[in-house]
């Protein structure tokens, strides 16, 4: 035994010896106990939050640039290309635009 471990020990034995003799039984946690109790604890620090839809506050500068994007690509293809195609096409052409704009409205509101 090297000295400082039977210095260290002979500090143990006195110490146990000057303080009452108490039994220390250990109390069993099994890892579905820790993960319950980790889960439990999470829960009650901690909240996730999550938007609800697309327009829902607050806003970030990216979702601010979308919504200008989007909004300008439905006034461009109004203004500057609806009015050029031949009737043929135009009109198939922008109810179809139309049908997916009012479409990817709803969903970003409903998602």
């Amino acid at each position: 035994i090297h000295q400082s471990e039977h210095n260290a020990s002979k500090k143990v034995k006195k110490h146990k010896e000057t303080q009452a003799p108490t039994t220390y039984i250990p109390p069993i946690i099994t890892l579905s106990h820790y993960v319950h109790h980790t889960n439990k604890t999470l829960r009650t620090t901690t909240t996730m939050w999550r938007r609800t839809n697309g327009f829902q506050s607050p806003r970030n500068p990216w979702q601010i640039s979308t919504y200008i994007l989007f909004l300008a690509l439905n006034v461009q293809f109004a203004v500057f290309l609806a009015p050029t195609l031949p009737p043929i096409l135009s009109i198939p052409l922008t109810s179809l635009f139309g049908i997916v704009a009012i479409a990817s409205t709803y969903y970003t509101y409903v998602t």
